[in-house]
């Protein structure tokens, strides 16, 4: 069957519901190798209402599009089919934003936000699509002790630091950024005040310090958090607090070693000290009591320490302390509860509130401390892991102020070990478990209350608020007394408490939440979003060695570089001054003290000081390494030994003759002592380099090799002794020895040494080469950046370190960053990008990853998608991917599908059913659909069939008998390339293109209108980019040289001429060319009549007359060069049907012409520009690159029509 009868028009209406095609749209958009665009003919062709129409699952092509990440398809189906977003499926109930997270595409997900497809619809599951970025990202514990903490509410009395009410959570700024590496274990917030403590046992405090409640020695407001200095006579030094506790006037810590410490105000005698102050303004600590303690709480009116074996209370004794009534007002001192002690099991969690105790036990029983009173509530409930409690009533006959205090219900809420909530009321003493109002299951992780909600946070690191519904009472009637099971009592509805909960927005990674008592002020505290990361930026090894052992080889006497010369025996030694003058005092000296360039060094081996010299430049050598001796060294050990010898014999025939054989004898027994010892040391390598180091004054290389020696041709150590020498240079040193100037972008100064600069940075190099500046010396160089960025690059060059850039803020680190990635610093990137990622918020993530991709910080740009993708769903909900270019939300999309290991079992494979190949590309060249990826804005071009019978309404492509073909003519908006930017010679052509739109008067209105808009946001996106492009080359330029060379286009063949290689022979050299062309002389008229007549008279062949100029035309194709006829040959008669057959390739180079497609119009500019930036035209100075269409030849006059008028 051929393609046109399997695309045979199928019977379709405008409100199509046929699951056929349903099912036929769902599966091509699973096809892999066909293009969007031809998918969205396909499906234009297939059904009349492909946007809408669902297969059996009650998908629709904009779900299917969505999960397999056809982003063009997806744009297609919104913005011109006008699907529905928000449409959920039959299967799963997902709308096609969660499909798009459920499968990985994070670029269609940011799209569809950006579109407004709502994040809090829920699936069948009762999960959002944020709720599944959630679940699907990596297990990681969030019970780590790497919290943060984030604030909202009022913030009346400044308990949240400095910012103003806040309606979502934030970060605390005002600790974090002050100490960026100090995580949060604990948050305490009351009225007042709150209350940090750190991993690490530091304590902060904030909010008004009326009474000493802060403990910071003073009783000032205080708005940013402070630390607390938990310091005493008799206590170690630190104090590590464990654990903290705070109520409306007073705080309470516990320590590591088991002491209480307390500060605030002491009205009720909360504060446990004997005798009672007034106040306290710095904690100070209690007496150890006689059981251990693990936690505090504190209360308006009491405090309660306790352990697994007792429990203490002290504060005014209003029937909350647990002991008997009696007629003492207050417990000044902490007291032993006698009601809890000795029952023979211990004690696992307590909590206070303002009337009450709460009390659990490792037997599952519940008691409460009330109205002096231990009331037990609940018996073997042995899953409670924690407990909460608010409200309560004190007996207000023993102090006044209590009259006046409003009395609340008391409520108890208990947390199992399975995620479950119970809850117990005075008003209803049952301990009912708590059910919720959203259709899911909820495992808490910790709980909280107040006098007005419950706040909770799950396993899932989600917090939500809820708030207590009546609980309907169940009524038994007398004659029925059927006993129901445990099981049975806890799937029953009636006895459980309905609570309505509200998810927390921006709580990802939630481990603990807190409030004061009336709810009005909040925080969270949130594992840190970098817990689970792994691919952090690091620093390759430090390649300065290899540079200063580069700068020592590549010295030679004709470079510009070296500013001394060592002469040793006939060998000369290019050297840089400062270098030799920062490693050794001596060899500076004589420099210093000599006048001439060259120093000629006596008594020194030229191998030996080559050794030497290599220390100097890499702190290191061939002779300080332990193995094998060189081979050249253990020959000069040979030639040395054998000069020695020839010398001792000489020396001894000559003294042999002026003495007895007594003396021979005796001197010969005495020289055996003397010299065998200076013999050795001649010849041995090690000895020399140490002698040398030891002349020359180079103590880390003497100390090196005291511990060495040589044996035999090998370099042993005597003793394992490792030193580390660090290679680096100081530049604030020798001053008189810098040799250049670097001037910053505010005109300022920085001085340096030529030398270090040409050795650690290429760009230097090759500014200072001869072979770049050969005329003068170069004495300043200007580099547009900052100067504090500048200094900062000249210091790393120097020391190869910046250990203080962590101090620095992120602008200056970005800035250097840019430096080193334009001057190719890369170990210095590479230190940038590591400290920026120490600096990546949550906040600032999605800018940073646009800076790395921008300034090819590949380290950087990993890192930034791997926090993406860990905290997708935070991301997500602050919509900060929408403004991130499409190319790096797709990269992003294939790191996450390749990160999160589940993805790979997410993939949608291409239905058995679906269209072949063939048939979906024959259904793109029927209907071509354009897709603007700027505006979304598509037009549907159907080409005429043959053989029509019968025609289909199309949707918003029906036209009237009387209607026309609407012409628009829309001015092109080029975005300046990078390399046309700051270009003086390049021009700004506007071109005009025509494109032909099949619609109704409306449409044409809407599309004037939308291109209206397409103009206005290319010009904003043109002007922006030139903006960024245009940054100040202020750079110092490589010198040229003198002699520039100008070519031509001649002087370069094209690619399909032919060599002439006796042309290319005979053709003059480049000075020639250079000489004959700058040789112009002026002539007098008599000589220019000589030169013409003397010209005429040469020319023996005629001149073919003047072609007439092809007419131009608006699409401004240029006639065919071969056309053309040489000058000076001759032309033969032209025959009719020559003529005839010209003329009909016109028309039909014309027809070709004017029935080309806008599209591939663009796709060929788009593609010149491709390969003019490919292929550097702009900066390639040795060869000439022209690229322009092939040509079609001449194109006949195009004709234009006018129609007549009729009445």
């Amino acid at each position: 069957m051929s393609l046109p009868q399997l695309l045979e028009e199928r019977e379709c209406v405008d409100r199509c519901r046929c699951k056929e095609h349903g099912e036929l749209v769902c599966a091509a958009l699973t096809k892999r190798q066909v293009l969007d665009s031809d998918l969205c003919g396909y499906l234009h062709h297939v059904c009349c209402s492909c946007e809408s129409v669902k297969d059996e699952m009650g998908r629709t092509a904009l779900h299917v599009a969505a999960s397999c990440g056809r982003m063009d398809v997806v744009k297609w189906l919104i913005q011109m089919k006008h699907a529905n977003i928000n449409a959920k499926d039959n299967e799963s109930g997902y709308t096609p934003l969660h499909r798009s997270i459920f499968y990985g595409k994070v670029n269609v997900a940011v799209y569809l936000i950006k579109l407004g497809a709502n994040v809090t619809l829920t699936d069948f599951n009762g999960l959002t699509s944020l709720e599944h970025a959630t679940n699907d990202c990596l297990e990681s514990d969030y019970a780590a002790n790497q919290g943060e903490v984030y604030v909202w509410g009022s913030n009346t009395n400044y308990t949240l630091g400095p910012q103003q009410a806040r309606s979502m959570p934030e970060l605390l700024d005002a600790y974090h950024k002050q100490y960026p590496n100090l995580y949060v274990q604990q948050v305490c917030l009351e009225k007042f005040h709150c209350v940090l403590v750190s991993t690490d046992g530091k304590v902060f405090a904030c909010g008004h310090g009326q009474g000493g409640r802060l403990g910071l020695g003073n009783e000032k407001t205080i708005i940013a958090p402070e630390q607390v200095k938990l310091s005493a006579n008799g206590h170690s030094n630190p104090v590590i607090c464990k654990k903290a506790s705070i109520a409306i006037d007073h705080s309470v810590f516990l320590t590591e070693s088991g002491h209480v410490w307390t500060c605030g105000l002491n009205t009720h005698r909360v504060l446990g000290i004997q005798p009672p102050p007034a106040q306290v303004l710095v904690p100070c600590p209690l007496s150890l009591m006689q059981y251990p303690i693990e936690n505090v709480c504190a209360a308006r009116y009491h405090t309660v320490a306790w352990g697994p074996k007792a429990i203490y209370t002290c504060g005014l004794h209003g029937g909350q302390l647990g002991h008997d009534k009696t007629v003492q007002k207050y417990i000044i001192s902490p007291k032993l509860v006698t009601y809890l002690h000795g029952l023979g099991c211990t004690i696992t969690a307590v909590a206070a509130s303002n009337g009450a105790t709460a009390v659990v036990t490792s037997k599952g029983d519940i008691y409460i401390l009330h109205e002096y009173q231990c009331r037990k509530i609940a018996s073997k409930r042995l899953d409670i892991t924690s407990i909460s409690i608010v409200g309560g009533k004190l007996n207000d006959k023993i102090d006044n102020s209590l009259s006046t205090e409003e009395n609340h219900e008391l409520i108890v809420i208990g947390l199992s070990k399975v995620g479950n909530l119970y809850i117990w009321k005075e008003s209803d003493p049952v301990f009912a478990r708590c059910i919720f109002s959203i259709n899911r299951f909820l495992k808490i992780r910790q709980v909280t209350l107040n006098l007005n909600e419950i706040l909770f946070v799950t396993h899932q690191g989600e917090a939500f608020q809820g708030i207590l519904k009546p609980r309907k009472r169940k009524t038994t009637e007398n004659n029925l007394h059927i006993k129901k099971s445990a099981f049975h009592e806890f799937l029953e509805k009636d006895n459980c408490q309905l609570l309505k909960v509200s998810k927390i927005s921006r709580a990802h990674r939630a481990v603990s939440i807190h409030s004061d008592l009336k709810g009005r002020n909040y925080a969270v505290l949130q594992a840190s979003p970098k817990a689970s990361l792994t691919r952090v930026p690091d620093v390759s090894q430090s390649n300065m060695q290899e540079d200063m052992y580069m700068l020592l080889q590549d010295a030679s006497e004709d470079d510009q570089i070296h500013d001394v010369i060592f002469k040793v025996s006939k060998r000369f030694f290019p050297a840089h001054h400062y270098i030799i003058a920062f490693n050794s005092n001596k060899l500076n000296d004589l420099i210093t003290a000599s006048e001439d360039k060259i120093i000629e060094l006596s008594n020194v081996n030229e191998d030996i000081f080559e050794q030497l010299l290599l220390f100097i430049y890499t702190g290191t050598c061939d002779l300080i390494k332990i193995g094998k001796c060189p081979d050249k060294f253990q020959l000069l050990c040979k030639k040395n030994k054998k000069k020695e010898d020839l010398q001792d014999e000489e020396e001894e025939r000559l003294d042999d003759l002026n003495i007895s054989a007594f003396q021979y004898y005796k001197n010969e027994k005495s020289k055996s002592k003397t010299t065998s010892s200076n013999n050795d040391n001649r010849r041995d390598p090690v000895r020399l380099l140490h002698e040398a180091s030891k002349r020359f004054g180079i103590k880390m290389l003497q100390k090196i090799l005291d511990n060495m020696y040589y044996d035999n041709g090998f370099i042993l150590m005597k003793k394992e002794k490792r030193f580390c020498i660090p290679l680096k240079f100081d530049r604030n040193q020798f001053p008189k020895l810098q040799d250049i100037v670097l001037r910053t972008k505010e005109r300022k100064e920085i001085s340096a040494h030529k030398c270090i600069l040409a050795a650690r940075l290429e760009y230097f190099n090759n500014l200072f080469s001869s072979r770049w500046n050969s005329e003068s010396l170069t004495k300043e160089i200007s580099l547009p950046f900052p100067h504090n960025v500048l200094n900062q690059l000249i210091e790393f060059l120097y020391t190869d370190n910046l250990p203080l850039l962590e101090n620095e803020d992120i602008d200056h680190v970005c800035n250097l960053l840019i430096l080193a990635d334009q001057l190719f610093v890369l170990r210095l990137k590479e230190i940038c990008e590591c400290t920026l990622s120490t600096f990546i918020t949550l906040k600032n993530v999605v800018q940073m990853l646009s800076f790395s991709s921008l300034y090819n910080a590949n380290q950087l740009k990993i890192y930034c998608m791997e926090f993406i993708c860990a905290n997708l769903a935070a991301i997500l909900e602050v919509r900060s991917l929408e403004m991130v270019d499409e190319d790096l939300l797709r990269d992003l999309t294939n790191f996450y599908c390749n990160y999160n290991p589940i993805m790979q079992q997410r993939i949608i494979t291409p239905y058995s059913y679906a269209p072949s190949d063939e048939i979906v590309s024959a259904a793109g060249n029927i209907h071509h659909i354009v897709i603007d990826d700027s505006d979304c804005e598509s037009e549907i071009k159907s080409t005429p069939k043959p053989q029509k019978k019968r025609s289909r309404p199309r949707k918003n492509a029906s036209l009237d008998g009387n209607s026309k073909k609407e012409r628009s003519i829309s001015d092109s908006v080029e975005t300046p390339n990078e390399t046309d930017v700051g270009n003086e010679n390049s021009t700004k052509v506007k071109t005009e293109t025509f494109v032909e739109i099949e619609s109704s008067s409306k449409l044409s209105n809407e599309s004037h209108s939308t291109v209206v808009q397409t103009r206005l946001k290319a010009i904003v996106f043109a002007q922006s980019k030139t903006d960024c492009d245009n940054i100040v080359t202020e750079y110092t330029k490589l010198p040229l040289k003198p002699n520039k060379v100008e070519v031509s286009l001649d002087d370069f063949p094209e690619l399909d001429s032919h060599h002439s290689y006796g042309l290319y022979s005979k053709s003059p050299s480049t000075k020639e060319k250079i000489d004959i062309k700058h040789k112009i002389t002026k002539l007098s008229q008599k000589q220019r009549k000589r030169l013409s007549s003397e010209n005429s008279s040469s020319v023996t062949e005629p001149c073919s007359p003047k072609l007439s100029e092809s007419p131009k035309n608006p699409w401004k194709i240029c006639t065919e060069i071969t056309n053309i006829s040489p000058v000076g040959s001759p032309i033969g008669p032209a025959t009719m049907d020559s003529i005839i057959t010209d003329e009909k390739r016109q028309k039909e180079n014309l027809v070709k012409m004017r029935t080309k497609l806008l599209v591939h119009t663009q796709v060929e500019d788009k593609a010149i520009e491709d390969l003019y930036k490919f292929y550097n035209v702009d900066n390639v100075f040795d060869e000439i690159v022209v690229i322009n269409r092939v040509q079609i030849g001449l194109v006949a006059s195009p004709v234009w029509v006018h129609a007549s008028k009729t009445k």
